[in-house]
């Protein structure tokens, strides 16, 4: 039964659309986070981005993505887990902003990947 199955996988996952990907690729960036970091990215217009924070220790930490009128597009408010993701497709292409912002009492290490 698993053989009769496995052409059928196969055929779902070549349907599949593939990754988009920034404008420009972006170098994950190793953010020490006081209070708030800012990074702005160029996102290609109808083409999903994720963006990506992750942490050796959990939050809590909160990640927001500005458009380039200010609006916010996406967040993820208050999380205390250790990676934190986010989706968007952006309607237009241009410059959008990620905040990261810590809400801990210390420092907290954050690795941020654009994909």
């Amino acid at each position: 039964m698993s053989r009769r199955l496995l052409p059928v996988l196969f055929l779902i996952l070549a349907a599949l659309p593939g990754r988009a990907a920034p404008v420009k690729e972006a170098v994950p960036k190793q953010i020490d986070l006081i209070e708030q970091a800012v990074e702005t990215f160029e996102l290609k217009a109808l083409e999903p981005t994720i963006f990506t924070a992750t942490s050796k220790e959990a939050g809590p930490y909160g990640m927001y993505v500005f458009d380039r009128d200010g609006n916010c597009v996406a967040w993820e408010d208050w999380t205390d887990r250790k990676e934190i993701s986010l989706r968007l497709t952006p309607p237009t292409q241009g410059a959008y902003t990620v905040v990261l912002r810590s809400f801990a009492p210390n420092r907290l290490t954050v690795r941020l990947n654009v994909h």
